[in-house]
């Protein structure tokens, strides 16, 4: 969606119906919170929608694992919770 949406919020609204899985990284492959990308508005719009599937992480990592998972996952919650 990075590449290729002019919105996260159109492109997750446009297709509400079909969202059963997300999957995110940040524009660098790295967990959400490490680049660039403004992850407040998807979450804004994934609750709108009242997504409650899975999100996964798959980032390209510098770091160890587990803790930059847990440090990924923190980052969206506090999201969640705003």
């Amino acid at each position: 969606m990075n590449i290729e949406e002019r919105s996260f919020e159109k492109a997750i609204l446009d297709s509400k119906s079909f969202v059963k899985h997300t999957h995110f990284a940040d524009n660098n492959r790295a967990m959400p919170g490490y680049a660039h990308l403004d992850f407040a508005p998807i979450v804004k719009t994934l609750q709108e929608i009242k997504y409650d599937g899975y999100v996964s992480f798959e980032p390209n990592l510098t770091a160890d694992y587990e803790s930059s998972t847990l440090t990924g996952l923190q980052f969206i919650k506090n999201l969640e919770s705003s």
